[in-house]
């Protein structure tokens, strides 16, 4: 439930963003955040569905394989498509999102797929695609970062004794305010890509 409220507060991010307004969003009906969040996991359920079940399908395949026969191939032949298919769906699923709140959450529009294409080219592929690479850089670094932080203080908090708790305490307070910043962060950069095709 509550990496639905969450999802939820990312789609007001998003939907803040669009509408031009630096304020952040107010964290409140969550019962309407919940909907936002239950409506964008729809989306990227969607999205990576076919992948998935493509994924699964090579597992499946790998484990009757018994070395170089046709399971074999077949298996890593499907795994490749899956990752490859993966990516070029979340490669539109952003723009997608974008689509979907600015027009109220209406999920037909996060499958526009040809309403989506366009505003991308609107923004232009390579600067599409450098900015999302140039987020996951970012992400990666703070998730990096984060990582080193909490893991200094678990160590820590193995020999604390009596202050273990409140070390372990502090360790998922400091995860819990970074995600959500970086999760702010990213939302308000990829809404702005939408911006842009505009």
């Amino acid at each position: 439930m509550f990496f639905l409220i969450l999802t939820g507060y990312y789609y007001r991010i998003i939907e803040k963003t669009i509408k031009i307004e630096n304020k952040l969003p107010e964290y409140d009906n969550i019962f309407l955040m919940l909907i936002q969040g239950f409506k964008i996991t729809i989306v990227e359920i969607i999205y990576q569905l076919i992948p998935l079940i493509l994924l699964v399908l090579g597992v499946i395949l790998l484990k009757f394989a018994t070395g170089n026969d046709l399971f074999f191939y077949g298996a890593i032949s499907l795994i490749i498509i899956a990752i490859i298919l993966s990516l070029l769906m979340w490669f539109f699923y952003i723009m997608a999102i974008n689509n979907f709140i600015a027009n109220g959450g209406q999920i037909s529009k996060a499958l526009a797929f040809k309403e989506i294409w366009t505003l991308i080219k609107s923004v232009g592929l390579l600067k599409y695609l450098g900015t999302i690479i140039l987020f996951i850089i970012i992400q990666t670094i703070i998730f990096l970062a984060i990582g080193i932080v909490t893991g200094i203080l678990s160590a820590f908090s193995t020999i604390a004794g009596p202050f273990a708790l409140f070390l372990m305490s502090i360790v998922g307070a400091i995860s819990l305010v970074a995600n959500v910043y970086c999760m702010i962060f990213i939302a308000r950069g990829y809404a702005l890509l939408y911006l842009v095709a505009q």
